[in-house]
């Protein structure tokens, strides 16, 4: 049985609609001495709106049983650049000029390469199911390189010696990560 605050969670869940624009998350990681690698993920806009069974667009859910959102996703990418240069720097407004940029930018190291899809979400409350996502979408290509796995594993393996560092944090030692996975070990 729902409860007040679950009806009106509900029907706020129900009733959002979401857009937006210009979205670019970046992890930029030295991997030797001289060379960052930045693994990203951009997408141009994002539209979230109620439909009705038919695709048309609608304001208020009159069947409160079941509802429909259409999901547009424009330009969704991820790439791995392995010869990039740091974008940080001192002036905070030309990193964020950079960033949307780089958004349209095509000298990315796609490992997804930028595609736009359309969806429905259907939820139906009578159903076992629950909900549902379907999909549309002219093509989805993949592609990784050599130097781009190498990055990605450098990454991932000085991720695990930060968690390990964060793990034994509160002993107070060590204050920084190991510099191997041997001299961790001992």
């Amino acid at each position: 049985e729902q409860t007040m605050w679950d009806r009106m969670l509900e029907n706020i869940i129900n009733s959002l609609i979401i857009n937006i624009k210009n979205v670019h998350i970046r992890i930029e990681a030295l991997t030797n001495i001289q060379n960052y690698i930045g693994i990203g993920v951009i997408i141009s806009s994002i539209k979230v709106y109620n439909v009705n069974n038919k695709g048309e667009k609608i304001i208020l859910i009159e069947d409160q049983s079941s509802f429909y959102k259409k999901v547009t996703v424009e330009n969704f990418g991820i790439y791995a650049d392995t010869n990039s240069c740091e974008m940080l720097n001192e002036d905070n407004s030309s990193f964020k000029v950079k960033m949307i940029e780089s958004i349209t930018n095509n000298q990315h190291q796609f490992i997804l390469n930028p595609f736009s899809f359309e969806g429905i979400f259907q939820r139906n409350q009578e159903s076992k199911l629950g909900s549902t996502f379907s999909m549309n979408s002219d093509k989805i290509e993949l592609s990784i390189d050599h130097n781009q796995y190498k990055g990605i594993q450098i990454l991932t393996n000085q991720y695990r010696l930060f968690c390990k560092q964060r793990i034994f944090s509160h002993c107070g030692r060590p204050d920084r990560p190991p510099r191997s996975e041997r001299s961790s070990t001992l």
